[in-house]
């Protein structure tokens, strides 16, 4: 009997474990729900409560790196209609997550210099070490090209909810990110989120208003990276980073925006912080699209 009642809690915990780990993935339980036929949707909710999963209120947004796909592809391709693009180039399992109507609506706020939803990225470097930057390549979006098993490089970055405390936003993207099997094992280190942390930049990404933070983490915690979203997490010389152009479709749109304006903030502490920029690929959208 000892044993049943064993193997029932260590299955118990692997479902628990797994949907989880998918949660973070996803960033929606309606997504997710699927996974876990078994498991009705206000236990999900309890489960990822028991775990502190900070969430996302609200309907799920397009996903980000997908959209950021798109535009950098489709602003490449010059003077190709926006439906045509969607329709004969882009790869299936974009137009899977995106629709014609909705690429519309982020195209229409670039335009108009608006934004319609709220992100925080993570400039994560140890301590004392304030030019080595914690990068790692999004595989929740699919790249077509030949031998590419997964997508751009990009910061830690995740969609906040409008208005939410800071601390809460960069929870999410530590969760998500940064720290998901300790999340996992419940020794997520919340003792590294300051009780006040202002944004040294925002910036402009599609139709997304991307606050910027800079975290300091110990040296121990450098072996504990882990996420569903981005894998080879890895601390990359700031100065490598600087070298790819803004539109290189090899790295997110805003990375190297968000890490010149971090290099800017180091060299010259004294100066005031960028407070506002538009993403290069925002740019182009504006020069070329109106």
């Amino acid at each position: 009997m000892t044993e049943l009642f064993d193997q029932y809690d260590y299955t118990h915990q692997r479902i628990q474990n797994s949907l989880v780990l998918a949660y973070l993935k996803e960033g929606s339980v309606n997504a997710i729900l699927p996974q876990f036929p078994e498991v009705p949707e206000q236990t999900a909710h309890n489960w990822l409560d028991a775990y502190d999963i900070v969430k996302l209120q609200g309907r799920k947004p397009n996903p980000l790196g997908s959209v950021l796909y798109f535009l950098s592809q489709w602003v490449a391709a010059k003077d190709i209609p926006l439906e045509r693009w969607y329709r004969e180039y882009t790869p299936h399992r974009i137009r899977e997550v995106l629709s014609t109507p909705s690429l519309h609506r982020v195209v229409d706020h670039i335009r108009r210099l608006t934004t319609r939803l709220s992100a925080t990225a993570l400039i994560i470097t140890p301590q004392d070490a304030p030019e080595h930057i914690l990068v790692g390549h999004d595989i929740t979006t699919p790249n077509p090209q030949v031998g590419k098993t997964f997508g751009s490089l990009s910061l830690p970055m995740t969609y906040s909810n409008t208005g939410e405390p800071p601390q809460l936003s960069i929870k999410r993207v530590l969760q998500q990110e940064v720290f998901s099997n300790l999340v996992l094992s419940k020794d997520f280190p919340d003792w590294l989120i300051p009780d006040e942390l202002q944004p040294f930049m925002h910036v402009a990404v599609a139709d997304v208003d991307v606050a910027a933070y800079h975290l300091q983490i110990p040296w121990e915690l450098t072996d504990s990276f882990s996420s569903p979203k981005l894998d080879g997490l890895k601390l990359t010389p700031l100065d490598q980073l600087l070298k790819h152009h803004p539109l290189d479709t090899s790295i997110r749109s805003g990375v190297v925006e968000i890490a010149s304006g971090h290099s800017s903030y180091i060299n010259q502490p004294q100066t005031e912080p960028i407070t506002w920029a538009l993403s290069r690929l925002n740019e182009e959208i504006l020069l070329a699209r109106l």
